[in-house]
């Protein structure tokens, strides 16, 4: 009889690409997949570490399975990724139930403990090591598809554990990366993200040098026709080099996420990033002047230590004066093993869960705003999928990354799932559009 394993993903696209890699090379092995955890002689759980609440929703998913197994002790239970490297043995002390645990370095050794029924914890030093094969993946997304170019962190934020978790930065060679992209494209990807922690580093461990503009404008020398979509650039190391390449690109969208996480001074130093206001605000500038049409994305970190009150409302002010398309944000969250644990003047809950609300209640308003100036221009929109309800095709345009942004309702016909057609836009909304096709 043929095994079957349920593996369940949780955190970041990152960990999204490793559980693609973890069923790819697991199908070779002859084993069969099923999203029912109750149908499965294996399930693995790649958890996530980041912060407090990813830690609760990986360890609640593993003790629920845990339960489970009372009704079925032959299920082998496999704590694997992220918080897996991070705790270890306390994941197996709390909840005994699981039968190994594996790091986020020691991915690529799951077959042979799930072959041999290993009772084991493998938890190695080379979690900054990329063990990789285009061909090994599973796509969970035809249309869609994420390319990490690295692994692990060099920058050493002092909110941040994902340095403890993922060792030092660490690239993935050039050529990998290319024929990485060219196997997406062959399979009929249309939209390329570009991830890593931080994808503006890349290539400086490896070349002595940042190489992001190279590696893309080689990744837009495939023939094909697909996006490439950057996210997570560190804004210390946005270049004029890479500004010019993403102007000059016609497959690059008109797009950046850049995580500033404050730009109060004080705050910004107090959490070890490199960057000050006026450069923040000197960047921002001069990535509209030279791309007037791009959609910047960011992320903030509401709630930090010692946080004053005038020192959020200079958050506030910021994101209103340079209107920031898209904004996210995430509540302080007190992390063992980092720097600002042992900060004093930590915040109550109350008081960032206010401060959560009110940044996200004016970032609502700027999307408005923002969205309503797209009445009656025609955008490229990715379509993703269909709602019978309401006759509706929906996608995403150069300005929407995939389950974080909006979407498009796209009204028309002879309209294809996984297809760039043209739309004008007729009505906006907070976060979405709705236009017909051309």
């Amino acid at each position: 009889m043929v095994e079957k394993i349920s593996l369940i993903t949780l955190g970041c696209d990152k960990n999204l690409v490793d559980s693609e890699l973890i069923l790819g090379t697991l199908k070779k092995e002859g084993y069969s997949f099923t999203e029912n955890i109750k149908e499965a002689n294996v399930i693995i759980v790649n958890t996530c570490g980041f912060i407090k609440a990813a830690k609760e929703e990986s360890l609640n998913t593993l003790k629920k399975i845990a339960a489970q197994k009372k009704n079925n002790k032959n299920v082998f239970l496999i704590a694997a990724g992220c918080l897996a490297k991070l705790l270890g043995e306390e994941i197996k002390n709390e909840i005994p139930e699981i039968d190994a645990i594996i790091g986020s370095g020691d991915l690529y050794k799951l077959p042979g403990i799930i072959k041999n029924r290993n009772r084991t914890i493998e938890i190695s030093d080379h979690s900054h090591l990329i063990y990789y094969n285009e061909k090994d993946r599973i796509l969970s997304d035809a249309v869609s598809a994420n390319l990490k170019i690295a692994e692990g962190c060099d920058n050493c934020c002092s909110y941040c554990v994902i340095p403890r978790i993922k060792g030092k930065y660490k690239s993935r060679d050039m050529e990998s990366i290319i024929r990485e992209a060219r196997y997406l494209v062959s399979k009929g990807v249309k939209e390329i993200n570009i991830i890593a922690q931080d994808i503006t580093f890349y290539g400086k461990d490896l070349y002595g040098k940042f190489s992001l503009s190279e590696l893309l404008k080689r990744i837009t020398e495939i023939p094909g026709d697909f996006w490439i979509r950057l996210l997570y650039a560190y804004p210390s190391y946005i270049d004029d080099q890479l500004i010019e390449t993403i102007a000059e690109s016609e497959k690059i969208v008109k797009y950046l996420d850049i995580p500033l996480q404050h730009v109060n001074d004080r705050i910004l130093k107090l959490m070890g990033r490199k960057t000050s206001s006026r450069e923040i605000k000197i960047l921002f500038s001069k990535l509209r002047q030279t791309i007037p049409d791009i959609a910047l994305r960011t992320t903030f970190i509401v709630g930090f230590p010692s946080e004053k009150k005038e020192d959020f409302e200079e958050l506030k002010n910021f994101i209103w004066t340079y209107q920031i398309d898209r904004v996210g944000a995430f509540k302080y969250s007190k992390e063992e093993g980092t720097l600002a644990y042992h900060y004093r003047l930590h915040l109550s809950e109350k008081i960032k869960e206010q401060r959560y609300e009110e940044l996200m209640k004016v970032q609502k308003l700027i999307s408005k705003i923002i969205n309503k100036r797209f009445i009656g221009k025609k955008l490229k929109v990715l379509i993703e999928g269909y709602i019978n309800e309401r006759n509706l095709f929906f996608g995403r345009s150069y300005r929407d990354s995939k389950n974080v942004d909006g979407v498009v309702f796209v009204k028309g016909n002879n309209i294809k799932i996984g297809e760039f057609v043209d739309v004008i836009i007729k009505e906006a909304y907070y976060y979405d559009l709705y236009g017909e096709k051309v």
